[in-house]
């Protein structure tokens, strides 16, 4: 295995394949426990992954270089995802790690598309663990809402989770500096009339406590509000909207119905490029899921 030099803090980092499988994985853990919302890193998951690598790997490593490196193995899976995500005739080499079909089958693409070329002899070592992160936001696009297309989401009213919140702030995207308890939208997330003789109690009280402490208080009360009705929204929304299945409960309903290891893959690809695919398959009873899923597959021309 090759091993980097040691460079000072602030230079470029040599990725070599060891350091790409421990990055994956580190991706991967903080997508399993929820620190990935939308497509995007919480801010918390960075300075663990961050921490994580510089300890195991002993090098200077930073944000940006975990950052950089995200969007070179991103352009590497979306070149190859894009290519066979509808290409039949195909099918995946563990040991190989590469696509392999028939040579008429490679012709007919190469063909159609000359830059299939180099995927014929270009391994993917790390394929289905960057299909783990990558494939679903491919399917729904949530991964490439522009800042401003949150902000559009955002003024439709419609609701925001907390999680998104934290997410919003990490991308600088909103901030709690500068809330004013005195404005007109604070006013609403407080109690909207005070009776005198309690606003009497809260001047004395006021003039116990500092200042400084007297507005956190004031804007923690207009947060608490803000949340609820978050909350509140957020329940609505729920009644609403179909349900929504993340990759990591279609992988494991399908090796809950039974299908065969060697299979799980390709059932797991099919389902997650196409969301009308995974409503049909979760709308089917459970015991008849399989059946199904094999029909739909054999349909389009996808056999397992």
């Amino acid at each position: 295995m090759d091993v980097p030099n040691k460079k000072p803090s602030g230079c470029q980092i040599k990725w070599t394949e060891n350091m790409d499988a421990l990055l994956i994985e580190a991706l991967l853990h903080q997508q399993l426990i929820g620190n990935r919302i939308n497509g995007q890193w919480t801010f918390s998951s960075y300075d663990t992954m961050v921490k994580e690598l510089r300890e195991k790997l002993d090098l200077p490593i930073k944000k940006e270089h975990l950052q950089n490196r995200q969007k070179t193995l991103k352009k590497i899976f979306n070149d190859a995802y894009d290519m066979f995500k509808n290409s039949s005739g195909f099918g995946w080499d563990e040991e190989s790690k590469r696509f392999v079909a028939e040579p008429e089958v490679w012709k007919a693409l190469i063909e159609a598309k000359p830059e299939a070329k180099k995927w014929t002899t270009t391994p993917l070592p790390f394929y289905e663990k960057l299909l783990d992160l990558s494939a679903k936001d491919r399917a729904n696009g949530k991964a490439s809402l522009t800042a401003k297309e949150r902000a559009r989401q955002r003024s439709s009213n419609e609701p925001i989770t907390i999680d998104e919140i934290d997410v919003m702030v990490t991308q600088n995207e909103a901030t709690l500096q500068g809330f004013d308890p005195n404005s007109p939208s604070a006013a609403k997330s407080t109690s909207p009339t005070t009776p005198k003789s309690e606003s009497s109690s809260k001047g004395k009280k006021r003039k116990e406590i500092s200042e400084e402490d007297y507005e956190i208080k004031i804007l923690k009360q207009g947060l608490d509000s803000v949340a609820d009705a978050i909350r509140e929204g957020n329940s609505i929304l729920k009644q609403i909207c179909p349900r929504v299945y993340s990759s990591d409960e279609i992988y494991e309903e399908i090796v809950s119905i039974g299908v065969e290891e060697s299979k799980q893959f390709k059932a797991y690809r099919y389902l997650n490029a196409n969301d009308t695919r995974v409503k049909e398959f979760f709308g089917c009873p459970k015991n008849f899921r399989k059946a199904f899923l094999i029909q739909m597959m054999e349909e389009d021309g996808v056999f397992i």
